[in-house]
């Protein structure tokens, strides 16, 4: 229940460190192919595992197999896939996914600011809007943990 918090951390730092000149969010773009690769390598192998997971311990009645390994292998074997307490599903989507959306949205934009000199009007927006949008995801998540809670 604390992703809002961790959000708002991780773009406290990416702000602080850019700045301080620790890191530079320009090398996000210079190297994206290469991170591509190694996400499309780790998602594969981790895709794998929740197979096998779904398989062979699975964490609820949400899950089963349509007798296909390659649907079950794309479609997933559980819809709420835990490790313990730990929600795989919550971690990959809200956690990883939103916050990875978001900074290199933001990095691509300090990238395009170094090579032209000045970010587009159009980066710009773009990038204000997705912003706002995974914002909103991240109160929305909240919003609906507190509301869980209560009922």
């Amino acid at each position: 229940a604390n992703g809002f918090q961790c959000y708002l951390a991780t773009g406290v730092i990416f702000v602080v460190s850019w700045k301080t000149g620790h890191f530079d969010p320009a090398i996000v773009y210079d190297h994206f192919g290469e991170i591509l690769s190694s996400l499309n390598i780790i998602a594969l192998v981790f895709c794998t595992f929740l197979l096998i997971k779904g398989h062979l311990a699975p964490s609820g009645a949400d899950s089963g197999s349509c007798g296909s390994p390659l649907y079950d292998f794309y479609w997933g074997m559980e819809l709420y896939p835990r490790i313990g307490s730990f929600d795989i599903k919550e971690f990959t989507n809200c956690r990883f996914g939103m916050m990875a959306w978001e900074f290199i949205i933001l990095c691509f934009l300090v990238k395009q600011q170094q090579m032209n000199g000045v970010a587009a009007d159009s980066m710009i927006v773009s990038v204000f809007l997705m912003t706002v949008c995974i914002f909103l995801a991240h109160l929305s998540i909240v919003w609906r943990l507190v509301s869980d809670v209560d009922n």
